[in-house]
């Protein structure tokens, strides 16, 4: 391993640190201001990621270890998953964020027995989550499926179209931009990381995207 290389992986390396840790002080500092949505919606983020992420700074440290394959894939699946969800929640907080609901209950009912664009990301993001759960995807394989990368983040890019719509619509211009940005951002990779490695590096600002929307959750709303 040459040193750019080596380089390269610490630096990955202590910017994943960073990311995972800034999840846990956020996460820690909704509970503490009982913003108890954001903090789910902040811990699913955390979740998903650091399964996806540790084995990779492991595998930076380390180089390959036992089983490697299997954690790295799996952390990915987990990921696209538990990011699915996330939107789940973004989404159902702009399609509320001016209704008039006073508690739980109202939230519920008005999520069933109202047919808008959250019904629409409900059925998207259980679609997504059976796609990522096929074993087409070939997820523990040291170079999984291209075709089923493209075919399972179809109706993630729906789902982002619809949430940037949705934060436009309320006046949340910021978090629609940041939206927009991330999957600008991810699309690239899904199309090209496979033929070009260093393509694989846009998934860095597409996680700031991502620290600069829970940032903005915390701070303005």
């Amino acid at each position: 391993m040459n040193m750019k290389t080596k380089g390269k992986e610490i630096g990955e390396t202590i910017f994943i640190l960073a990311y995972l840790l800034f999840l846990l002080i956020i996460s820690i500092a909704f509970f503490q201001n009982k913003k108890y949505y954001f903090l789910i919606m902040s811990l699913t983020l955390a979740v998903g990621d650091a399964i996806h992420l540790i084995p990779r700074t492991i595998k930076n440290i380390k180089g390959d270890f036992k089983n490697s394959d299997f954690y790295l894939g799996f952390g990915n699946q987990a990921s696209s998953i538990t990011m699915s969800i996330f939107y789940l929640f973004l989404t159902y907080f702009f399609i509320t964020f001016n209704e008039d609901l006073n508690s739980f209950f109202d939230s519920f009912m008005y999520m069933f027995n109202s047919f808008s664009l959250y019904n629409i990301v409900i059925y998207l993001v259980i679609i997504r989550i059976i796609l990522c759960l096929l074993p087409q995807n070939n997820w523990y394989k040291k170079k999984s499926s291209q075709k089923w990368a493209i075919i399972r983040n179809i109706p993630f890019v729906v789902i982002g179209i619809i949430s940037v719509i949705l934060a436009f619509k309320n006046s949340l211009v910021y978090l629609g931009i940041l939206i927009l940005l991330s999957f600008l951002f991810y699309i690239p990779v899904v199309l090209f990381a496979r033929k070009n490695k260093k393509i694989g590096m846009l998934m860095i600002p597409k996680t700031i995207c991502y620290i600069l929307i829970i940032l903005y959750l915390f701070n303005r709303i």
